[in-house]
């Protein structure tokens, strides 16, 4: 007769259990796996979203600030645009009219004592005409100011410019996949707008020269004052017509430069 043997019975079941308890290990490990990749995925997504967003701003950033550029632009543009012409009246209804009539007067030199009476009028009036000139001249140092200082105005705000760009770009990634753009960027900083220069002119100064000749007995009657008070009047439209023009190519170097980084 067979005895039984419990052990004999044992075996089996330990193996079994083990080969269960391996697989139920298998299966929490791809569980936490699948639950790693899926976490990675979502973290993955929410940069992605985060950096778009950050891409976004980034981009509003710089259209508002090219925005205030443009506008800083026009403001320079219109600045300039506003000094116009010399005063019509001033020149053409008081100082010319006026300096012909001393030039008329100066004949009185041809008559011996008349040239008392003609260089005491030319003297009254060529200190009544510096002062009138004297007394307008501010919209006439406004202009020669702008156009001097419009360089360095404009150069400044092209930097910012430049600036800007420079870190839009560094800090999006989707900017610096376009083409040229970091072209633009390096290119900026050395296309600053030159401004033409206009050698600063008092208009005074012609006019104190013809009254001075006006002084001379005889030699006034060959000087004509109201030809050197004209150019006082070319001087005063030089200016105004710099500061316009200078104005105009500063707006045209700055509209280009914006519309190339926005």
């Amino acid at each position: 007769m067979v005895e039984y043997d419990p052990q004999s019975r044992q075996v089996p079941f330990e193996e079994e259990t083990g080969e269960t308890e391996v697989t139920r290990q298998e299966l929490e490990l791809e569980e936490v796996a699948i639950q790693e990749s899926t976490i990675e995925t979502e973290v993955a997504e929410i940069e992605e979203d985060e950096i778009e967003e950050g891409e976004y701003a980034n981009q509003l950033a710089l259209e508002q600030e090219q925005a205030q550029y443009q506008q800083e632009a026009g403001r320079i543009y219109e600045e300039g645009n506003a000094y116009g012409h010399p005063s019509f009246f001033k020149y053409f209804v008081i100082l010319i009219p006026w300096a012909v009539i001393v030039d008329i007067v100066d004949g009185l030199d041809l008559t011996g004592i008349g040239a008392i009476v003609a260089t005491i009028f030319s003297v009254l009036s060529t200190g009544a005409i510096l002062f009138i000139l004297w007394f307008t001249d501010g919209k006439l140092k406004s202009a020669q100011d702008y156009h001097e200082n419009l360089e360095q105005e404009v150069t400044n705000l092209q930097k910012d410019i430049a600036m800007s760009t420079k870190l839009a770009l560094r800090g999006s990634r989707a900017l610096r996949k376009v083409p040229g753009m970091k072209a633009v960027a390096r290119q900026i900083p050395r296309t600053l707008v030159k401004i033409r220069r206009i050698a600063r002119k008092n208009p005074i100064t012609k006019v104190l020269i013809g009254g001075a000749l006006n002084a001379i007995p005889f030699i006034a009657v060959l000087n004509l004052l109201c030809v050197w008070v004209y150019f006082s009047y070319r001087d005063e439209k030089k200016a105004f017509r710099g500061a316009q023009e200078a104005a105009q190519e500063a707006y045209e170097q700055l509209s280009q430069n914006i519309s190339e980084v926005v």
